[in-house]
């Protein structure tokens, strides 16, 4: 497993993994009209633009080079906290093998560079991976929610140190 800077050839793999660990972990969560929606072709187009504006997303790729989980980061705008994860994701089938912490601890370095102390990051109360959120221990939790096709989702903004 190599954990790297993505590069806009990578695209295409972020925006597989975004969708497809989006329709495993939040199957029964959010409505399956808005999982059957999601399209890899438009999120490509958005991590195209994202990385060529402002590169701040590294990726995991297996053996063979490709993308199996990315993380997106930045400075928190909507926060009591200096950075954000925006994204951490994983394919269902390389969840659970030290990955993720892997790609979070690659964000936190980032931080630690720029001279940030604190960093968010927004999860479903329901999303089967609190327990990994938990784990890296938050310091403090606000509850928020908000809405997709007309369901209410509950989500945790957990706050955590460097």
């Amino acid at each position: 497993m190599v954990i790297r800077n993505a590069k806009v050839e990578d695209a295409r793999g972020i925006a597989h993994v975004h969708v497809q660990s989006w329709k495993t972990t939040y199957r029964g969560i959010v409505p399956q009209t808005y999982l059957d929606g999601l399209d890899e072709t438009t999120r490509t187009e958005r991590w195209v633009k994202i990385i060529t504006e402002v590169n701040n997303t590294k990726v995991a790729t297996n053996d063979e080079g490709k993308v199996v989980g990315f993380v997106n980061y930045g400075r928190s705008e909507r926060y009591a906290a200096d950075g954000q994860v925006y994204a951490l994701y994983l394919l269902e089938s390389h969840q659970r093998r030290g990955i993720g912490a892997e790609l979070l601890e690659a964000a936190k370095t980032e931080f630690q560079r720029e001279g940030w102390h604190t960093y968010a990051v927004e999860a479903l109360v329901d999303n089967p991976s609190m327990a990994f959120y938990r784990n890296n221990h938050p310091v403090h939790y606000l509850l928020s929610s908000f809405t997709i096709h007309g369901k209410v989702l509950r989500e945790w903004v957990m706050t955590f140190n460097v």
